[in-house]
């Protein structure tokens, strides 16, 4: 477990990560390299008081950024890991004044049980056994159950999303098909990481609830999507 800072944009929070949970990137003794895509997506379009929906909360590096921007709103953290959600609870005990909500749970089309497999290399690409996963794990190490929930199930006990990342390694079919009552009536804003065989699933069902869609790897650029990409930023239509 390593103690690392925050940008200073964001207030030089204290993040506690791991290489076990990220890669040897996390080694290096400063974060603002680590993924500038989820930086600048906290920058463009996290507001004050805004409800932020984490799915995939890894080591929380959208999840605590998210949180300082989006003051007096509130931030829930879906993680399966209980490994990472440790990490997660040891960086929200560090940051006592962020609103942030760490729930062990991996969201999906059904309210259940699941198998959930660690990845023999970094956890950041655990995934669930039904989902596609991805070719980084390297393996995978072992498996478990864990408890399952579709979005649409949990606005039953948390106030209704703003913006929702998704980030869960082959499963956002999953995640998009639980959340379908969200995106008709709740209107979120979306960052969505997407594999090649969920991209015209999650692309279409977005676009038929009234979305426009943007390459986020582009960002800070809003480039309207016109070929597939591994992250898709979903904004509501007018």
């Amino acid at each position: 477990m390593l103690k690392r800072k925050l940008p200073a944009e964001f207030g030089g929070r204290t993040l506690y990560v791991s290489p076990e949970g990220g890669g040897l990137r996390y080694w290096k003794p400063w974060l603002d390299t680590i993924d500038p895509m989820l930086l600048h997506t906290v920058r463009d379009f996290i507001k004050p008081g805004q409800v932020v929906w984490d799915v995939g909360g890894n080591l929380g590096f959208f999840a605590f950024p998210a949180a300082v921007q989006a003051s007096g709103g509130r931030v829930a953290v879906f993680e399966p890991d209980l490994f990472l959600c440790y990490l997660l609870r040891k960086s929200a005990e560090a940051n006592p004044d962020l609103p942030i909500d760490i729930f062990p749970l991996a969201a999906s089309n059904r309210d259940g049980v699941a198998q959930f497999n660690i990845a023999e290399r970094a956890r950041s690409t655990n995934f669930l056994a039904e989902a596609a996963g991805t070719t980084q794990t390297g393996g995978v190490r072992r498996t478990f159950s864990v408890p399952t929930i579709r979005l649409d199930s949990f606005l039953q006990h948390y106030p209704a999303p703003d913006f929702v990342k998704i980030d869960v390694e082959g499963a956002e079919n999953l995640v998009i098909e639980g959340m379908l009552y969200i995106l008709k009536e709740k209107k979120p804003a979306i960052l969505c990481e997407v594999s090649a065989e969920n991209f015209d699933y999650v692309s279409i069902t977005l676009l038929a609830h009234g979305y426009q869609l943007f390459d986020a790897n582009q960002l800070p650029e809003r480039i309207a999507l016109r070929a597939p990409t591994d992250n898709i930023l979903a904004i509501p239509g007018a």
